[in-house]
C-alpha cells in the first residue's frame, strides 16, 4: 500500500482524493472518507441527471464496527442530503432511512450472502432482500465480483421496492428500479485512491454555485419507504401556480403540501404522514401545463 493524493475534474471543478492506495479488491462497500462516486440518475428517456456521492466521515470503535457518512447533491442543483451506514466487522451493510445514528435501520447488504439467499433486512416494516444473482464480471474496467439485490415489501414474491448492484471493489454500482425508483448508475468514481471510470467528467466542489432549471422537475421523496415522514422536492424555472397533493391507492386525496405561487428555484416540502396507515401512496405535482405523479410506501 502506498500514500497517494489524486487530483481530479468534472464540469471544470477539481477535487482532490485523499486516501490510501489499495490495489486489493476486498469490500463491496467501500466507501471511506475521500472516496467519491458519481451516478447518472435517469429519470425518464429525456431527464438524466449527475448524483454526486462524497464519504465525507468515516470512524471505526472498539468493536471493529465502522461509521460511514455520504454527502450526495445533484450537478447544478442546491439540493444536498447526508446519508449514514454503519458496517460491521464481517462487511455487513445497515442503512439508516434518516435523522442520523438514531433513525431507523436497514440490513441493506449480508456479505456472505451468495445466489439465492433472503433475510429480513427490516423486521419491522417487513422488507425482505433477496440475493438474485452472484456473478464474475467487469465494470468501470475492473474485472470483480458482483451480487445483485433485491428489496420486496412482505415476502420475496410481493412489491419490489427497488434494487442494488454491489460490485467487490467499487462499491454500488446501480441502486433504484423497481417499483419505486429513478435508475442510478454508476459512471464514475475514486475508490482509495483508485481512479475508475471517466475521470474527464469525475468532479464536484462543496460551493457549487446553483443554476435555475429549465423546466420543472419532481423528485423522488427521501427516505423512501418511509416512517412517518419524508420529504418532496421540486424545482420550477419560473414564478408558477403549484399544487403538491398525496393520494392514497383508491385515488382519494389525503392531503395537500403546496397550493399556491411558488418562485423560481428549488422547493422541499415534508409530509408527516403519522396518523396514515401504512401502504402505497402517490404524489402529484401541478404547475401550469406540467403534470407529474410518483409513488412511495409508508412502512410503520
Amino acid at each position: 500500500m502506498i500514500q497517494g493524493v489524486i487530483l481530479f475534474e468534472l464540469f471544470g471543478l477539481v477535487q482532490f482524493c485523499f486516501s490510501q492506495i489499495d490495489t486489493t479488491l476486498k469490500d463491496y462497500f467501500p466507501n471511506h472518507a475521500g472516496n467519491l462516486h458519481v451516478y447518472d440518475d435517469f429519470v425518464d428517456v429525456s431527464h438524466i441527471y449527475t448524483i454526486v456521492s462524497r464519504d465525507i466521515l468515516d470512524s471505526t470503535d472498539a468493536s471493529a464496527m465502522t461509521y460511514v457518512v455520504q454527502r450526495e447533491n445533484t450537478v447544478g442543483f442546491d439540493d444536498t442530503s447526508d446519508h449514514y451506514y454503519t458496517v460491521d466487522s464481517l462487511g455487513n451493510v445497515i442503512e439508516y432511512s434518516s435523522g442520523g445514528w438514531q433513525a431507523h435501520t436497514y440490513l441493506i447488504l449480508k456479505a456472505n450472502a451468495v445466489q439465492g439467499d433472503s433475510w429480513r433486512a427490516d423486521i419491522v416494516t417487513g422488507i425482505v432482500a433477496v440475493v438474485d444473482t452472484t456473478y464474475f464480471g467487469s465494470y468501470l474496467g475492473v474485472n470483480t465480483t458482483f451480487k445483485e439485490i433485491s428489496y420486496y415489501l412482505i415476502t420475496p414474491t410481493g412489491f419490489n421496492l427497488y434494487n442494488r448492484v454491489f460490485a467487490l471493489g467499487l462499491g454500488v454500482t446501480f441502486f433504484g428500479g423497481g417499483e419505486m425508483f429513478d435508475r442510478h448508475y454508476l459512471r464514475a468514481a475514486c475508490v482509495d485512491g483508485n481512479l475508475y471510470g471517466d475521470t474527464t467528467v469525475v468532479s464536484v466542489r462543496d460551493n457549487q454555485t446553483s443554476t435555475l432549471p429549465e423546466e420543472i422537475i419532481l423528485r423522488q421523496n427521501y427516505p423512501n419507504p418511509f416512517n412517518p415522514s419524508t420529504q418532496i422536492r421540486f424545482t420550477v424555472p419560473k414564478a408558477a401556480d403549484v399544487t403538491l397533493k398525496i393520494f392514497n391507492v383508491l385515488g382519494e386525496e389525503v392531503a395537500t403540501l403546496a397550493a399556491g405561487r411558488e418562485e423560481p428555484g428549488e422547493h422541499a416540502v415534508a409530509w408527516d404522514a403519522s396518523k396514515m396507515p401504512s401502504g402505497v401512496y402517490f404524489y402529484r405535482l401541478s404547475a401550469g401545463g406540467f403534470l407529474q405523479t410518483k409513488k412511495m410506501v409508508q412502512m410503520k
